[in-house]
């Protein structure tokens, strides 16, 4: 009996090891590969793509009381610089964090209250203050394939957000096409232009770029970096919180001033909500200017008649005129 109890567990061993074995040969995660040439090689093993962290969302924090009332331009004091410094820190350009509610601070309130689809009232009121309290990044417009670094521009709430390595680097009121037909001359001249404010939707690229001042056909641009034919991204003195370009990316002055900075060239630009492509352009050539008649002179003034001497005086007579008799007068009286 003793013998026959060996003899099973020996053969239940050798069960387990060729059981082990086979099993080690089936967790082979790629069968050989047998290839034309009769060379037989295996394939690597996959390998796991590690994005780069991302962000986390900025903690709640507690923002000054508003006592129900706002703050809004010219304000100034340490409240309205811990809600600059918020902005700030939630990649809003507000300029100097000086506690000084000025246009900069303004043009931060209205990307915020875009963002968030609050009422722009350009002001920090209730509503805007408990969304900066408890602000969380914004959710990414392009949701598959997308670039590390890359702006999108939302036209429908007019503003965009520059990302860089997936995390927000920049987010900023906009204004852009306002989708009117308007005409011009261009600067060249020869014909009469007649086109849409459209800004299509789509991917593009940036490409050309201008340091300062830039003068087109339809005013002045400034640092405009373009990335759409003739739309650019660039700074403009007035960036309404509505559609009002010709149908480039307008952006407030102080953040043009180094915007250009931030972005390289083909790094893609995505325009969400703006039109499904261009419509159509219409040139009218331009009369051929004719010169103007040529003016007959004036006739040559006529000179005054030549006026007659007034005649000589007479010269008196050498010989005085004869005396003339006088009656004889009464005695003088003699004096003593």
């Amino acid at each position: 009996m003793l013998a026959a109890v060996v003899a099973v567990g020996a053969l239940v061993r050798n069960s387990d090891s060729q059981s082990a074995a086979k099993q080690t040969v089936d967790s082979k995660p790629v069968a050989a590969i047998k290839t034309t040439t009769s060379t037989t090689t295996t394939a690597p093993a996959p390998t796991t793509t590690t994005l780069p962290p991302v962000e986390p969302d900025p903690p709640n924090q507690l923002l000054p009381d508003l006592h129900g009332a706002s703050i809004g331009m010219g304000a100034r004091g340490p409240d309205t610089q811990a809600y600059e410094q918020r902005l700030a820190d939630l990649r809003f350009d507000v300029g100097p964090v000086d506690g000084t509610f000025d246009q900069q601070t303004q043009y931060a309130v209205q990307g915020f209250q875009k963002l968030e689809g609050l009422p722009i009232t350009s002001r920090i009121d209730l509503a805007t203050s408990q969304a900066l309290a408890t602000f969380k990044w914004p959710t990414p417009m392009v949701t598959t394939g997308a670039e590390p670094n890359r702006l999108e521009v939302n036209v429908t709430k007019q503003y965009a957000v520059l990302w860089d390595n997936y995390n927000v680097k920049l987010i900023t009121t906009v204004s852009t096409g306002a989708g009117e037909n308007y005409c011009y001359v261009p600067l060249t001249g020869g014909s009469r232009v007649c086109e849409y404010a459209d800004t299509p939707s789509g991917r593009y690229q940036f490409n050309y770029r201008y340091s300062g001042w830039q003068k087109s056909d339809l005013g002045q641009l400034f640092n405009p970096v373009y990335f759409n034919g003739g739309i650019a991204v660039h700074g403009y003195p007035s960036v309404p919180t509505v559609p009002a370009s010709h149908g480039c990316v307008r952006i407030p002055m102080h953040t043009a001033g180094f915007f250009p900075s931030l972005v390289v060239t083909n790094e893609p630009v995505y325009v969400f909500g703006g039109t499904d492509g261009r419509r159509p352009v219409t040139r009218t050539p331009l009369p051929a200017t004719t010169a103007p008649p040529a003016t007959t002179a004036p006739p040559a003034p006529t000179a005054p008649p030549a006026t007659t001497a007034a005649p000589a005086p007479t010269t008196p007579p050498a010989t005085p005129p004869p005396a003339t008799a006088v009656p004889a007068a009464a005695p003088a009286t003699p004096t003593v």
